[in-house]
């Protein structure tokens, strides 16, 4: 985490939020006075790891539509927002995000050959110009 520029996180999601074991890994790695220091005067602004960025690919078993409007299982909320417990982790230790890429209906209706089109289109989009 220290020597790179950009960590791209690639996990699925199960039940809204990263895997235990993944979790796990924030809880265990990102240590204090290497991560972050607190004391500061404002909360989560005592971040070591500032000029860095990450981005999370995800896969999801939920359809895209179920986060495109608020009659939908999400209510409007997006993958963003979902995922915000872990932009928030990021943030404390002064990371930036770069635009989440997902993978939808992942077991229901795979479409891999699309799917890795879209996620090279996504790289070319948003870390060719991070």
């Amino acid at each position: 985490m220290k020597w790179a520029d950009i960590v791209i996180y690639q996990t699925p999601i199960y039940c809204y939020s990263v895997p235990a074991l993944f979790k796990k890994y924030f809880d265990e790695v990102h240590e204090y006075g290497v991560f972050f220091e607190g004391n500061k005067a404002q909360y989560g602004t005592g971040g070591l790891l500032h000029g860095k960025k990450y981005m999370f690919s995800t896969t999801w078993n939920a359809p895209a539509e179920a986060f495109e409007d608020r009659t939908q299982f999400f209510e409007g909320r997006s993958v963003e927002d979902t995922l915000f417990p872990l932009h928030l982790v990021h943030k404390y230790v002064g990371m930036k995000p770069i635009k989440t890429f997902a993978c939808f209906n992942v077991k229901k209706e795979p479409s891999i050959h699309r799917y890795l089109d879209d996620l090279e289109k996504h790289l070319e989009d948003y870390i060719e110009n991070a």
